[in-house]
């Protein structure tokens, strides 16, 4: 029986992105249709709607599967396309700096007529609405129904999120500069100080890219959790929640209420953007995700960029690497985009128009 496939990819960062103003702001000065990203978005919706179904008939039914393998490839070339037009809207911005107002920095936009890479980025674009239109019409002839699923988006439910669920499953084998981190919550999980009346509840706060979920996807595969013996059949429970937003309180004591019936021992990770959930969800502990160390940045850039977290590198390549990696401040996600871009970047030249 092939494995079940969870279509775990980061559809967040792809509504984020769509919504960004550094990339609206963009496609306006560069006189690019602006309403093709809402036309992403629409599909993706659409798309998404009808996911949680489709994930639970995969085994059973082959052709869903394969959908579901076309759906996730879609979602990352999106998303590398995205994540180029932000990086090259970024540069745009960071090269016009030394001006000092807004009209004086959106007039670099204006310098140059339409350019290869909007070109480039039109005709992806197209491409890929063609793709998502073509994988759309295929929810019905799969049978695929939108599924309804109770959670805190509403009072009575709602339709599937507006992201692909997240999964246990690691993307990233290795993960760098969060050992302090992951002790703290190992440490907080298995400990016995909390209240036996109902579950503990951890937050951990940081900034979208920062690797909240990736952290908890490895704390949860720890093999040490294992020895705790987190049952669900004897209701001591461990339950993730990632990527939570919602500051209602009355929404949340509406799901918190079974949980109170756990045994002494249960526990609720979360990972949310906003502290403010963290203090909505009466969290018994808030850790703060600060910013990658720049020793433990040029890890992760040379792994996506070299398949190496200690390249081989002349003074000059290393030079213009840590420019790159400032650049970053410390976000993971940022490192792990740029490095994805250079990958395919072999000559220096190249490399300093990052």
């Amino acid at each position: 029986m092939p494995a079940e496939l969870v279509v775990g990819a980061p559809l967040d960062v792809i509504f984020d992105r769509l919504a960004s103003r550094l990339v609206l702001d963009y496609f306006r000065h560069r006189k690019l249709d602006e309403r093709v990203l809402n036309k992403l978005k629409v599909k993706f919706l659409s798309i998404n709607a009808v996911v949680y179904d489709a994930e639970q008939k995969q085994i059973q039914n082959p052709p869903v599967r394969d959908w579901l393998f076309k759906v996730k490839d879609a979602v990352f070339d999106v998303e590398d396309l995205l994540n180029e037009i932000h990086y090259e809207a970024l540069k745009c911005q960071m090269e016009a700096e030394p001006k000092t107002t807004s009209s004086k920095v959106w007039n670099f936009f204006n310098i140059f007529s339409v350019s290869s890479f909007d070109k480039e980025i039109e005709s992806r674009i197209k491409q890929a609405l063609d793709n998502l239109e073509i994988l759309s019409k295929l929810k019905g002839d799969l049978g695929l129904k939108e599924v309804i699923v109770v959670g805190l988006e509403s009072g009575s439910g709602s339709k599937v999120s507006k992201k692909f669920p997240s999964t246990s499953l690691m993307v990233e084998s290795v993960i760098y500069g969060r050992d302090y981190d992951k002790e703290i919550i190992f440490n907080w999980l298995t400990s016995d100080t909390h209240n036996c009346n109902q579950p503990s509840i951890l937050s951990v706060v940081g900034m979208g890219g920062m690797g909240k979920t990736t952290l908890v996807q490895h704390v949860y595969n720890d093999p040490r959790i294992e020895e705790f013996k987190f049952d669900i059949k004897a209701w001591r429970f461990l339950l993730i929640l990632d990527d939570v937003c919602n500051k209602n309180r009355n929404k949340w004591e509406a799901v918190q209420t079974p949980l109170n019936y756990g045994a002494q021992g249960s526990r609720v990770l979360v990972t949310t953007r906003s502290g403010k959930v963290a203090s909505t969800m009466q969290s018994k502990k808030v850790h703060y995700l600060e910013q990658l160390q720049e020793d433990h940045c040029w890890q992760v850039l040379g792994k996506h960029a070299f398949q190496d977290d200690n390249p081989e590198l002349n003074a000059e390549q290393k030079e213009i690497g840590m420019k790159i990696v400032k650049k970053c401040q410390g976000l993971p996600l940022a490192l792990k985009t740029i490095g994805s871009l250079l990958r395919t970047k072999s000559s220096v030249s190249k490399w300093e128009m990052y």
